[in-house]
């Protein structure tokens, strides 16, 4: 899935002056509630650690470590999700191999705080494969919008087979649906892009449906993988099938989607968990809840760091096949 969006291209990005009164308050915004988020994670703990503590040592490992697989998989979706939208786009086409290390040559770093290290690495990534610094940007506002857009489809079509365990109207799963195949409609995605400034900051050619629904497709197909890898982590923690399929993905697909918008939080750090929490809410106790979130986090940090071994092989290969070239 995607990744936050390139720093180096402060020379593109930043052309245009210092942030606006606007971008400091929806900055600030985000910290105080990524702060607000963190304490609330960090006192339920404290309060929870002795559930926490029994479920943790009573995971059960063949799924748990089978939970690792789902992440993997979206990597591999993600690349060729990105494939996609430089087809779209008319770009030249990059090896499969070589767009999955632009995205994931510098994953570790998206945990430290403001997102700018990650950004900076994947721009200058993307650069070395050939992508024009324009397209460079847009690949990754393209994939953010695909994730963000994709979470919120799958979570809608999840949510309509649980609302019940909310006391709330299946048809209100259908509201984040609707926008988010609205959204990728070309005429609103790009009303949506010029809406957040965006569409000036990269080339925006007309392309063709095809790649862009084939991207669309393979972003669901991400979410729903996500959902898998949440279903497993269930399976591990609460062995007597507590959390179905459809109520894992709206937890973690949701989670997953709130804890990207929110850039300012080191890879959604503290509001993914308490989404998570609100979410499963009708299934999990608290404490359940943030076990589930702290094994997920482990997991997805050990997919970060395998994906980042994979991506410096591909680096590494490149740079012998270059100097023997020269």
């Amino acid at each position: 899935m995607a990744t936050p969006p390139p720093q180096s291209a402060a020379s593109d990005m930043a052309a245009e002056g210092q942030p606006s009164r606007r971008d400091r308050i929806i900055r600030i915004a985000g910290l105080v509630l990524t702060v607000a988020a963190v304490a609330f994670i960090v006192a339920a703990f404290v309060a929870n650690r002795s559930e926490i503590a029994s479920l943790v040592a009573d995971a059960r490992v063949v799924p748990l470590a089978l939970s690792l697989v789902p992440l993997l998989v979206s990597h591999v979706i993600a690349a060729l999700t990105s494939q996609r939208v430089l087809a779209y786009h008319d770009a030249p086409r990059v090896p499969f191999w070589d767009l999955y290390a632009v995205l994931f040559g510098s994953n570790v770093a998206k945990y430290i705080p403001g997102g700018v290290w990650q950004i900076g690495s994947q721009y200058r990534l993307s650069r070395r494969a050939g992508i024009d610094s324009k397209m460079s940007v847009g690949l990754w506002v393209e994939n953010a919008l695909f994730t963000v857009t994709a979470g919120a489809f799958v979570s809608g079509a999840a949510f309509v087979f649980v609302a019940d365990e909310y006391n709330l109207p299946w048809v209100l799963g259908l509201v984040p649906m609707a926008v988010a195949v609205v959204a990728n409609v070309p005429r609103f995605r790009l009303g949506l892009l010029r809406l957040l400034r965006l569409s000036d900051r990269y080339r925006i050619a007309p392309g063709r449906g095809a790649h862009l629904l084939g991207a669309g497709m393979l972003a669901i197909g991400g979410a729903l993988v996500l959902g898998l890898h949440g279903w497993l982590l269930g399976e591990a923690l609460f062995p007597g099938g507590e959390i179905g399929f459809a109520a894992a993905t709206l937890g973690l697909v949701g989670a997953w989607v709130v804890g990207f918008i929110v850039l300012p939080a080191p890879n959604g750090l503290g509001i993914r968990e308490a989404a998570l929490v609100a979410l499963f809410a009708p299934w999990l106790s608290t404490g359940g809840a943030i076990a589930l979130a702290a094994a997920s986090r482990l997991v997805f940090l050990v997919a970060d760091l395998i994906a980042g071994v994979v991506s410096g092989l591909v680096l590494v290969r490149g740079a012998r096949r270059s100097g023997d070239e020269s």
